[in-house]
């Protein structure tokens, strides 16, 4: 089973790349938890409308912004992490923003995403979902 969780990381970043934030969409646990970190900005939500709607304020909020391919891809099972550079232009302040190690958690349950955790640096998003100590 965690190599079809590793599969679906993948291809929901090959869409992230392409600026496709839908892809793998029927994955989602419709409960889904859902916690953004990314510097000043701290949400957390539950299910898939209100992660839905919290990556569409997120995302309105730029002028570009873009995954990079997949840096690191750590396997922990039910857990699957991917840490990828992640740049981005403010629409309002028009500044670029680089972040080198862009992470993400998903955490599986019987084949669904049923957590995630997005911040700004691999160690954050570990720790964030009990791999770091």
């Amino acid at each position: 089973m965690s190599q079809d969780n590793v599969e679906i990381v993948r291809r929901i970043y090959a869409g992230w790349t392409r600026g496709d934030y839908q892809v793998e969409a029927s994955v989602f646990d419709p409960h889904v938890e859902y916690r953004q970190d990314f510097g000043p900005d701290f949400v957390e939500v539950r299910g898939s409308p209100a992660m839905a709607r919290t990556w569409g304020e997120y995302l309105r909020q730029w002028d570009s912004l873009a995954h990079g391919e997949i840096d690191e891809l750590i396997d922990e099972g039910d857990t699957v992490v991917a840490v990828s550079p992640l740049r981005g232009r403010g629409k309002q302040s028009q500044v670029t923003v680089e972040v080198s190690d862009a992470a993400v958690a998903f955490v599986f349950l019987d084949s669904r995403i049923v957590r995630v955790v997005a911040t700004d640096n691999r160690r954050k998003t570990l720790e964030a979902v009990g791999l770091l100590e």
